[in-house]
This record gives structure tokens, C-alpha cells and sequence, in this order.
């Protein structure tokens, strides 16, 4: 017995044990498919906002909601729409910016430290206290003056007064900061040819720049549940783009220039016709083929250590989840990063009125949509009541008039012949309607007050006499200062 273990014993150490150990990769569409899944619970947790956020363009446009009230329906009968929403909203954004951008500069400085902990390498540390201040202080204007050159070139201003439409009219106004882009500047030389002449050449000098652009609420979907950025688990970001752009984006570093040619092939499977909570102005647009076919969703948030593992570089004892950047078009990922900005999402959101328990605020239709419906309502009626007291009506007996006369219309110099033996009283008889509207005056001055209140946007603030004004210039000027503070609130969170 003993014998026969060390024969056995002897095979096993001869034999030569290959062990294969296999790392399971996840499939990178996989990634896919659960941010597709992430962004529809998202459009569906936003619904009610885009319901409401509809008829608020539909009020700018001066056109009806979908949902007509009995408000509304005989002001759409008539086709009257006063436009109250897009006179309170475009007041509110002129006020914002005149407030924060005065004569279009951008409200910001930068100016030494009053006790620097640092100094520049190359300033030499002997120098006079007053000196070393005046070098310090050139060196902050310039690096001011830098920064306002490439807000300037990148539309930063522009990209604000946008994002405060949105603020205004829906309630939320975001932004997108930095995003990198790459700018082109024109380089001149100089030259002296042989004959004496100076020739100019140019150049172009390319140089990445942080910019800030403009993020319709249309196109952010965060979290469920979430109540701002910091908050939210993930923000996606919704993009449409034509063939052209995702030609540009397969050049730049980080994408998958084989998987979006590939989506490029299949064009028909990714395009974005039909897709909800969309843009109104989208729906409107759309009278063929789109030349923007392809929806594309950028995600900011984390994932899953496990799905990511073979397609992203981490450390090897990586566990939990990791902050990462992924572009979609479809389920196919296009690109797939770490979030190079420490785990912060690169997206700013400002509120009209904020509502603490939602992502979301409430814009200036919200807060006056049941006063615009009213006004619509009373100026209707209005109509209504002076059409019908200012057109002549009569009431004609047939049998007083010779055969064949035509009692359907009249007009200035008609004659009518009447039977023998009737007088005109007998034939002709004319009817008034008393004009009753004049009460109506009253309820349109209280509607307007009412909006006015609603929207902390009053006449007098954009120029207009009010029903409430004062005759002194100290009392204007009491009204005009109390109604700015109640844009101050909004200006802070800007």
C-alpha cells in the first residue's frame, strides 16, 4: 500500500496543473441598455413638469393650451389672447439682466491677496512693500482681463440670457460649465519683401479653453426624486445631432470613431423622430426629414465598478461605484471616461421660485396662469358685449312687404315697398342691446394688479403707468425699490 501512494504521489508532481482563471468582461452596450433604463424612469418622474411647461410656451406663443378651461373657451372662440405671460416674463429677464449684467459686463473681479501666502518665481522678494503691490495687482488685471477675452469669444453672456429666458418663463434655468473647447486665433506677420513692401501672413493658433453653454430644461433629466445637482445620483443630458456632428465628435479624443460610423449605417435605428418630452418648437419644426436625426444622451453620474471593469482605466482593487462620463446614441456607447472634475457634474441650475422638495422651480406662467386665463375670459366678454350692442338689429314682418322683397340684407339707400294700408312701424321694428361690459373695466384693472402681485413684476417696473401709483417721485421710487427685492431672491440664485 505504501508502495502504491508514492508511485501516485510521483505521477502528480511529474504532471505539469495548468489553472486558467477567467476575468468575466462586461458587454459595453450593457452599459447601454442601463442608462437608457435610467433615462426613461427620469422622463417619466419629469412628466408633469413638461405638461406644465407646454402650456407655458403655448401662453408666450399667445396660443391656447391643448386642455382648453371654460375660461378659455370662449376667448378662443373669439381668438383673443392677451399676452400677459410674455409681457411679465420679458420684463423679468430685461430686469435680470440689467441687474447682473450692467452695459454687458460680466460682474466679477479678481484682486491680490491682502496677505498672499505665494509670490510669483520670478518677482524678486527684496522689492518695496508698495512695489511688490503695484506688480501683484498688474499681474490680477491681466489674469482678469484673460478671462473676460475668452467669456467674451465663448459666448458666456449670450449663454446666460438664455438659460434666463428659461429661468423666467418655466421656473429653471441651468447651464453647463466648463465645457472644453477648442478656439481658433488669427496670428499676423509681418515680412519685407525684396521691393521694399511689407507682406502680412497668417496663422491660425488653436488653444482649449473652458467655456459655459446653454442647457434647455427641455433636454435635463436628473435623478427621480433628486432636488438639486448635488443631489442627484445622475444627470443626463439630451443632444440632437446630424450626421455632420457626430462626424466632428468621432475626431475628438475619448470617442469610438468604429461605433459611431456604425451608427452612421443604421441611421434608421437611432433616429429621434417621435421622441417624447421634447422641445414644442421641435414638434412645430418638423415638416419632413430631420437634418438633427440623432438622439444622443450624455450621462454624468455613477456606475457600477463590475459593469465598467475592461473598458475604462481603474485601479485594480477598485470596488462600489465610480464617477464616470458616458455618451450614448441609443444603447451603444460612444464614449466612456472618468469624470474628470472630481465627481462634480459640470451643470448649474437656477430657480424663479424654488420649491424645496423638487429639482425643479416655478416659472412666471405658473404663478399667473390662472390670472392670464381670466383676463383672456373678461376681454372676451368684453368683445362679446360691445359686438352685440354696436350691430344694428331689426326685426322684419314679411307680410307688411310687397312679395319678393329681400328682408336678409340691408344697406344705406335700400328702398322697400310696402303693402297698401301698412305703415313702416308695421313692416320694421329695431332692436337694442343695452351695453352692460362697462363693469368689466373694473375686474381687467384687478386681474392685471393680481398678475402684477403673482409675478412680482409691476407695471412701473417696466415702464407703465399703475392703477397703485403714487404722484410723488418719493413714492415711485418706493414702489420700484420694493419690487426689485422681490427679484433679489432670484438674482442670488443666479
Amino acid at each position: 500500500m505504501a508502495e502504491e501512494l508514492e508511485e501516485l504521489t510521483e505521477e502528480v508532481e511529474e504532471e505539469e496543473v495548468e489553472i486558467e482563471v477567467q476575468v468575466t468582461v462586461a458587454d459595453i452596450d450593457d452599459v447601454g441598455k442601463a442608462i437608457q433604463e435610467l433615462y426613461e424612469n427620469a422622463k417619466q418622474y419629469r412628466q408633469p413638469y413638461d405638461e406644465v411647461w407646454d402650456e407655458a410656451y403655448s401662453a408666450y406663443r399667445a396660443e391656447y393650451p391643448s386642455r382648453i378651461h371654460k375660461a378659455n373657451e370662449l376667448a378662443n372662440e373669439r381668438g383673443i389672447f392677451v399676452n400677459l405671460t410674455r409681457r411679465k416674463v420679458n420684463s423679468a429677464r430685461v430686469k435680470l439682466g440689467a441687474l447682473l449684467f450692467d452695459d454687458g459686463r460680466i460682474p466679477f473681479s479678481i484682486t491680490p491677496s491682502r496677505k498672499p501666502r505665494f509670490y510669483p518665481q520670478d518677482v524678486p522678494r527684496d522689492l518695496p512693500p508698495a512695489d511688490l503691490e503695484d506688480i501683484l495687482a498688474q499681474r490680477a488685471l491681466g489674469m482678469e482681463n484673460r478671462i473676460r477675452d475668452i467669456l467674451d469669444k465663448t459666448g458666456f453672456l449670450n449663454a446666460m440670457l438664455d438659460s434666463m429666458f428659461d429661468l423666467c418663463l418655466y421656473g429653471t434655468g441651468c447651464v453647463k460649465s466648463p465645457v472644453l473647447k477648442n478656439l481658433n486665433f488669427p496670428v499676423y506677420k509681418n515680412a519685407m519683401g525684396t521691393d521694399g513692401m511689407f507682406s502680412v501672413e497668417s496663422e491660425i493658433e488653436s488653444e482649449l479653453v473652458p467655456t459655459t453653454s446653454y442647457v434647455s430644461p427641455w433636454n435635463l433629466f436628473p435623478a427621480p426624486e433628486s432636488t438639486s445637482v448635488e443631489d442627484a445620483e445622475y444627470i443626463i443630458q439630451r443632444s440632437y445631432m446630424s450626421r455632420n456632428d457626430l462626424l466632428d465628435l468621432s475626431e475628438e479624443d475619448g470617442f469610438l470613431p468604429e461605433v459611431i460610423n456604425e451608427c452612421l449605417e443604421k441611421g434608421g435605428d437611432y433616429n429621434s423622430v417621435g421622441t417624447d418630452s421634447n422641445h414644442p418648437v421641435k414638434d412645430e419644426e418638423y415638416h419632413g426629414d430631420e437634418v438633427k436625426e440623432f438622439e444622443v444622451l450624455e450621462f454624468w453620474g455613477k456606475l457600477n465598478v463590475d459593469d465598467l471593469k475592461g473598458h475604462i482605466d481603474m485601479p485594480e482593487n477598485a470596488q462600489g461605484y465610480m464617477d464616470v462620463c458616458v455618451w450614448l446614441i441609443g444603447e451603444k456607447v460612444i464614449k466612456l471616461a472618468a469624470n474628470p472634475f472630481d465627481g462634480k457634474k459640470p451643470f448649474a441650475v437656477s430657480r424663479w421660485q424654488r420649491r424645496p422638495e423638487t429639482f425643479w422651480g416655478d416659472g412666471i406662467y405658473y404663478a399667473i396662469r390662472d390670472v392670464q386665463a381670466l383676463t383672456n375670459f373678461a376681454y372676451a366678454m368684453m368683445v362679446e358685449g360691445k359686438t352685440l350692442s354696436a350691430t344694428p338689429m331689426t326685426v322684419v314682418n314679411p307680410s307688411a312687404l310687397e312679395p319678393g322683397t329681400d328682408t336678409e340684407t340691408i344697406y344705406p339707400g335700400k328702398q322697400f315697398k310696402i303693402r297698401a294700408g301698412n305703415a313702416v312701424t308695421d313692416a320694421f321694428s329695431s332692436v337694442i342691446i343695452p351695453d352692460v361690459t362697462n363693469g368689466l373695466g373694473s375686474m381687467i384693472q384687478m386681474l392685471e394688479r393680481e398678475a402684477d402681485l403673482d409675478s412680482g413684476q409691476t407695471a412701473i417696473g417696466y415702464g407703465d403707468q399703475s392703477p397703485s401709483q403714487t404722484r410723488t417721485a418719493t413714492g415711485m421710487s418706493i414702489l420700484n425699490s420694493n419690487a426689485n427685492k422681490q427679484t433679489a431672491d432670484v438674482v442670488r440664485s443666479i
